[in-house]
């Protein structure tokens, strides 16, 4: 095990922390964090004073061998400077009448799906990490974590 596990070639296999654009892969399923926007929100939904909703754009290909099912609800966790936050129903409702489509659907053997998951966050949000759960039973580490520069 030690062959390979120091120098470049051993960074990647350990590496569960990813930014915007770095593609993380889940036993053949790969995520990527395509780039986010800020969002005040509109008639549909509108963050609670002192926050603001944040649409990180996701892409999910599915290089397994069987469809998988992507909740934007129940298959990411998502955090913000930390603290835990809850899936936003608000968020993804102002999304999509926005034109984002949700993350959310089948996604057959080898295909790829490409949506938006919306989470509420304080205005003033340092890096939100999403943390990709390919089933419930899952126990990665990998996150990708976006920063608000």
């Amino acid at each position: 095990a030690a062959c390979g596990s120091e120098g470049d070639g051993g960074d990647k296999k350990d590496k569960n922390e990813y930014g915007v654009n770095e593609t993380a892969d889940y036993d053949g399923v790969e995520v990527t964090v395509k780039g986010f926007e800020e969002s005040t929100g509109n008639s549909w939904g509108s963050p609670e004073d002192g926050k603001v909703f944040v649409y990180a754009n996701i892409e999910i290909k599915n290089n397994t061998e069987e469809p998988i099912d992507v909740s934007s609800m129940l298959s990411f966790d998502c955090y913000c400077d930390d603290y835990t936050i809850d899936y936003s129903s608000d968020a993804l409702f102002a999304a999509s009448t926005e034109d984002r489509q949700q993350l959310d659907g089948e996604v057959a053997a080898g295909k790829i799906l490409d949506g938006w998951l919306g989470v509420e966050v304080p205005t003033d949000w340092s890096n939100i990490e999403i943390v990709y759960n390919k089933d419930l039973t899952s126990d990665t580490e990998y996150k990708h974590i976006i920063e608000n520069k």
